[in-house]
């Protein structure tokens, strides 16, 4: 569905056309047409370097996972109650 309504909202934009004298500051594809994207800002390397160095520490730390134990598997007994002997 994406997709499809990002095809057709391209094929609308090519499709626009209007008089060149005509001045359309509300037109939003004459002003991003007229708006092209600029390069990315640098990054700071040393600031990269230690976010990538603290993100591996912290993956690489291990995790608790509580696992309990399986007594709840064992079924509870289910002979009759003992005769106590008369000897």
């Amino acid at each position: 569905m994406c997709a499809l309504l990002f095809t057709v909202g391209l094929l609308l934009s090519s499709t626009h056309h209007h008089d060149l004298a005509d001045v359309k500051t509300d037109c939003v594809s004459c002003h991003a047409a007229g708006n092209p994207l600029s390069d990315l800002p640098p990054v700071n390397a040393v600031l990269m370097a230690v976010l990538l160095a603290v993100a591996y520490v912290l993956a690489r730390l291990p995790v608790y996972c509580f696992t309990p134990a399986p007594s709840y598997l064992i079924p509870a007994r289910q002979a009759p109650p003992a005769v106590p002997s008369l000897r």
